[in-house]
């Protein structure tokens, strides 16, 4: 399967928004299959949104516990963003970054890395803010 950059910005968005801590300040965890019910990820398929949360917590991205029952998976939890995934979401949560780099994508025909989406979301917020040379 591939990662799809647009299927990761809005998981990521739907994490940060839906984190919270008990009374207790423990984060209350989100299930993925809440995730998949959601509206704003109606775009990408099953399969998609569990592969790219098992990405994005490979990654470090995001901090999941996944379980498995009868060679299937029985449930999923998403705990919080990690540290590099707030970096990654402040790179591409602006809809003019991630249609930049869209457009980019699109002429060169192939897929990069996260590493590369992230360089050229840096490199795009800097040209928008008058930082780059």
């Amino acid at each position: 399967m591939k990662l799809d950059i647009n299927c990761i910005r809005d998981i990521l968005l739907l994490v940060e928004e839906h984190s919270n801590l008990n009374e207790n300040y423990v984060t209350i965890p989100i299930n993925v299959f809440e995730l998949i019910k959601s509206n704003h990820l109606s775009s990408y398929t099953d399969k998609e949104i569990v592969y790219t949360v098992k990405k994005l917590d490979e990654a470090y991205y995001i901090d999941a516990v996944f379980k498995y029952a009868d060679n299937s998976l029985y449930t999923c939890y998403i705990y919080e963003l990690t540290y590099e995934g707030h970096q990654l979401l402040d790179t591409i949560r602006n809809n003019k970054v991630i249609e930049s780099i869209n457009k980019k994508l699109d002429n060169l025909g192939s897929s990069v890395t996260i590493e590369i989406i992230k360089l050229l979301a840096t490199n795009i917020l800097k040209e928008k803010l008058g930082l780059k040379n």
